[in-house]
């Protein structure tokens, strides 16, 4: 599922004196924007403890302090934040997606469905929540409803490989795996080191018995990752039929060796050997 970057707060225009006992307003502010979630959670925590700014830039504050904890995987913290922010900022369809993003995270996928469609009531054009939405509905199973979804961020953005690799991947669970491949196709075409790609392109491939092709997506696969548990994993189910024993034997314990429960894991694919 794809992050939205945090929003920029206004910066002040003045330089930084060469030492102080304590952070200026700017420095601050600087802080609040950075790249670093350690330093923007630093930043825009004395943003928010300060009571002296205005509305938008404690909506702000706690937006981007919020895409910080969720960067780091706090995701209950991010929710808190992200709640602030709309309170503050009702009709912040960023906001909305992030908490969103939180909620798929924890496993809450329908609290994460209610943010998207509030955010895209607010900014019906924006392809990635439309992406994301389509994520969640095929978490639940509901494939056909992710695939509208796909369809339309793709309409919106047709160089959106994430959207392609994702329909891809719906039309594979319902069992039209040529289909899938033709999406497969499109997203790497758009992106030519897409990693999850090929392992999905290489999936539909199996499920056609055509192990030969997808040998080549798992090889380009673990090229571009040579840590791709699951592509080493699959790669040896797609060995089963080659008559090479040793190569199945390797993958499947280069695989073991990355991730111990990749056999359980794949097996819930439906694809293990």
């Amino acid at each position: 599922m794809q992050r939205r970057l945090w929003v920029l707060l206004p910066l002040l225009c003045y330089a930084l004196p060469a030492a102080a006992a304590a952070p200026t307003h700017a420095q601050i502010m600087t802080w609040c924007n950075d790249s670093d979630p350690q330093l923007r959670i630093r930043g825009c925590s004395l943003l928010i403890q300060s009571g002296k700014e205005s509305p938008k830039v404690f909506a702000g504050a706690f937006f981007n302090r919020g895409n910080a904890y969720e960067a780091k995987g706090q995701y209950d913290l991010a929710i808190q934040d992200f709640d602030s922010a709309i309170k503050r900022n009702p009709n912040d369809a960023a906001a909305f997606y992030s908490r969103g993003s939180s909620y798929f995270a924890k496993g809450q996928t329908d609290s994460a469905i209610q943010d998207f469609d509030r955010a895209i009531k607010l900014d019906p054009n924006d392809a990635m929540t439309l992406n994301n939405r389509g994520e969640a509905y095929r978490e639940k199973g509901q494939d056909a409803r992710a695939i509208q979804d796909f369809d339309r961020a793709i309409t919106l953005k047709p160089n959106y490989a994430d959207a392609f690799n994702n329909r891809g991947a719906a039309y594979l669970a319902k069992k039209q795996a040529e289909r899938a491949i033709q999406d497969f196709d499109s997203a790497i075409k758009l992106n030519p080191n897409f990693v999850d790609a090929f392992n999905n392109r290489g999936g539909a491939y199996l499920v056609k018995d055509q192990g030969d092709l997808a040998i080549k997506d798992f090889d380009s696969a673990i090229k571009l990752n040579p840590r791709n548990a699951i592509a080493l994993y699959y790669r040896s189910v797609a060995k089963r039929n080659t008559g090479d024993a040793n190569g199945i034997a390797n993958d499947l314990a280069a695989a073991k060796a990355i991730d111990p429960d990749i056999a359980t894991k794949a097996g819930h694919q439906g694809l293990a050997p």
